[in-house]
C-alpha cells in the first residue's frame, strides 16, 4: 500500500487511452484514409508522418495536417485538388469524419486494438489505494474502446472525445485544464497538489507540463511496429518520467510516482 501524508500529498492520477491503456488503430485508420483520397498509396512510410503531425493533435487538426503538409510530388492534397482558402476546413472534416471515422470504426468494432495489462495493474493499485483517478482522451472512440475492455465504469471521472465531451474542438492542453476542472469539482476539492499523467505523445507530455502536471511518459511500439516517440523524446518534451513497455512490466505506481525525478 502506498503510504501518504494526506495533509500534504493530495495527489490524483490521470491516463490517457490511445498507445497508454490501449493500442488502438488510428494510424493504420489515417493511413487507410489517405490512400482512399489517393494522397498516398498504400506501400508509403506513414509513421514518421503520423507520429510527428498527428499523435496527439486533436482530430480536426490532424486531418488537414494530412491535406496540407503531406507531399506527393512536391503538391499537398489541398493544392492538387484546388481547394480555397474557405473550403479547407470543412474538407478537413470531411476527411476525417467520413472517411478516417470510416476505417476506425470498422476495426474497432472488428477488435484490432488490445489492452495494456501493466497499465491496468497501475489502475488498480491505485484504486486499492483510494487514489482518485481519471480517464482522459481526445478521441471519440475512446469510450468505445474502454467498454469493449470491460473497463467501463473504472474511472471515477472521464473526459472522453474532446470534441463531443465539450462541444467544441479544442486542444490538448485546453482539454487536460477542463479535465482537470471537471475533477477538482467532483473531488469538492480547490486544488490537488500533484496530478500525474500518464501520457504517449509528445504534444500531449508538453501539454501537461505547461499545466504544472507531472506527465509520465508511455514509449511504446506503434502496431506497424515502429516507435512513435522514444523515452528521449519524451523527456525532451517535458515528462517527468519516461518508460517503456518492458520496464512498465516491472515497476509499480507507487514506484513511478515517488519523488525522484527520471
Amino acid at each position: 500500500m502506498l503510504s501518504r501524508d494526506n495533509k500534504n500529498k493530495e495527489i490524483a492520477v490521470m491516463f490517457d487511452v490511445d498507445g497508454v491503456i490501449a493500442e488502438t488503430p488510428h494510424e493504420e485508420a489515417w493511413k487507410d484514409a489517405a490512400v482512399e483520397w489517393s494522397i498516398i498509396n498504400k506501400e508509403n512510410d506513414f509513421t514518421p508522418f503520423y507520429a510527428q503531425h498527428l499523435s496527439g493533435e486533436p482530430g480536426d487538426k490532424g486531418a488537414r495536417n494530412i491535406l496540407e503538409k503531406l507531399k506527393i510530388k512536391g503538391k499537398s492534397y489541398f493544392e492538387t485538388m484546388k481547394i480555397k482558402d474557405n473550403e479547407k476546413d470543412d474538407t478537413a472534416r470531411i476527411f476525417r469524419m467520413e472517411v478516417k471515422q470510416k476505417y476506425l470504426n470498422k476495426y474497432i468494432s472488428e477488435g484490432r486494438f488490445k489492452g495494456f495489462d501493466d497499465i491496468k495493474r497501475m489502475i488498480s493499485e491505485a484504486k486499492e489505494d483510494k487514489i482518485p483517478i481519471m480517464v482522459v482522451s481526445s478521441s471519440e472512440t475512446s469510450r468505445k474502446v474502454l467498454e469493449k475492455l470491460g473497463m467501463k465504469g473504472t474511472f471515477e471521472v472521464s473526459a472522453l472525445g474532446a470534441k463531443t465531451h465539450w462541444n467544441a474542438g479544442i486542444d490538448k492542453i485546453n482539454h487536460y485544464a477542463m479535465a482537470y476542472g471537471k475533477l477538482l469539482k467532483h473531488l469538492g476539492k480547490e486544488n490537488i497538489e500533484k496530478v500525474y499523467v500518464f501520457e504517449d505523445a509528445p504534444k500531449g507530455i508538453n501539454a501537461v507540463a505547461k499545466l504544472g502536471f507531472y506527465p509520465i511518459g508511455v514509449s511504446r511500439a506503434s502496431t506497424s511496429g515502429i516507435r512513435l516517440a522514444s523515452k528521449v523524446d519524451l523527456i525532451e518534451a517535458g515528462a517527468w518520467k519516461a518508460y517503456n513497455e518492458n520496464e512498465l512490466r516491472e515497476i509499480s505506481l507507487k514506484e513511478i510516482i515517488g519523488e525522484k525525478r527520471a
